[in-house]
């Protein structure tokens, strides 16, 4: 990825994370263009090196804390399968959303955003309550 490279370029290389057709924010396109190569490039590698080490559901069974997992039944990046994972942990809550892919807060906000203020609401308490 270079400074010059067209949103259009940018919005084509990250279309594997959506299942439809969705606006992708200008603040995701800016982004993504002010990587260096080396930075773009070594993401995804670093990201299987992190997650070969310990896997997610490791991670979060270590923090003992109330966990909202969100998937898209159709995701190209990650299967859905990988659910099996999550749900034996104690205090993991996994939503599988149909004909959703990778960007679930992109492909479908609303329903997003329910899931997670309903999740906020039933385990935020005392001080981390969120404020209306």
């Amino acid at each position: 990825v270079q400074t010059c490279a067209l949103p259009i370029s940018i919005r084509k290389g990250l279309s594997s994370a959506f299942t439809r057709e969705v606006e992708i924010p200008a603040q995701i396109i800016n982004a993504v263009r002010g990587m260096n190569h080396r930075a773009f490039a070594s993401t995804p590698k670093e990201t299987m090196k992190y997650l070969a080490e310990r896997s997610l559901p490791d991670r979060l069974r270590d923090l003992a804390l109330p966990a909202l997992v969100i998937f898209g039944v159709e995701d190209r990046r990650w299967r859905s399968s990988s659910t099996a994972g999550y749900s034996a942990l104690p205090n993991v809550t996994v939503e599988l959303l149909p004909g959703v892919g990778h960007s679930p807060m992109l492909e479908e906000p609303d329903l997003t955003t329910d899931l997670l203020a309903g999740f906020v609401a039933k385990h935020c308490t005392g001080s981390h309550r969120v404020r209306d």
